[in-house]
């Protein structure tokens, strides 16, 4: 259902068995590739997700132009800002939410919950 429902919006959606996390990737055709390990955890596919809801707002090029730097990573910011809301935050793991705090904070340098 998913692949089907990304299909339809110019993203191949591919389940990769070596896969340990999600990605996102978009392309200069303005398609996009999301990634998933196969049976992925709910945490990552909403985390990808997330990507997908950006990239569809501002679209392929507008997206690829967006601050991906230590202190600044906007689309990451964006992801984190849209699971930490109280209805998405509380079916997060308490690991996951932890991950994600520690992703933003320490590895991208933003702000964090």
């Amino acid at each position: 259902m998913l692949e089907k429902y990304l299909a339809r919006r110019g993203v191949t959606l591919v389940l990769d068995p070596n896969a340990i996390g999600g990605s996102f990737s978009t392309l200069e055709n303005g398609t996009a590739i999301l990634r998933l390990p196969v049976n992925p955890p709910a945490e990552i596919v909403w985390h990808e997700l997330g990507h997908f809801i950006l990239w569809r707002r501002f679209g392929t090029e507008a997206y690829r132009r967006l601050p991906r730097v230590y202190g600044n990573n906007v689309p990451e910011q964006f992801v984190f800002d849209l699971l930490q809301c109280p209805d998405r935050w509380d079916r997060l793991t308490p690991e996951y939410r932890l991950r994600m705090v520690d992703y933003i904070e320490n590895f991208w340098g933003g702000m964090g919950r």
